[in-house]
């Protein structure tokens, strides 16, 4: 579980919520650092020099962070090395996409069925 803060508000966002519940355990430690320190994507992004859509995109496992990268967001966020690269290192791959095929959401089941439809010619 990781905490946001905003104007002295606490929230706790469970990581056993989807989509979260499919990342490792070291994702929402990320997170909690993030929120503790107060800190941006594009804050953090500039540090490691990388873009603030792809460090978003690493932090919800749509991303691999390089070994130089997972050394300079330890850095950043004051999280030791070795739990970074135990969970994301050179063995982890990101799981990009929309989740379960067929989609739960109806919104993406309805293009899903429509785009299925249209490639099989029904």
């Amino acid at each position: 579980m990781w905490t946001t803060g905003h104007n002295d508000v606490q929230q706790q966002v469970p990581s056993s919520n989807t989509p979260y519940a499919d990342l490792p355990p070291i994702i929402s430690q990320l997170f909690a650092a993030k929120a503790s320190k107060g800190l941006t994507f594009d804050q953090i992004a500039k540090a490691i020099g990388r873009d603030e859509i792809w460090l978003a995109a690493a932090f919800y496992g749509q991303a691999k962070f390089s070994a130089d990268e997972i050394s300079k967001v330890a850095e950043v966020l004051d999280i030791p090395i070795t739990s970074i690269q135990s969970e994301l290192g050179e063995h982890w791959w990101p799981n990009r996409g929309l989740g379960p095929v067929p989609p739960t959401d109806p919104v993406i089941y309805r293009l899903y069925e429509v785009n299925s439809a249209s490639f099989y010619g029904a």
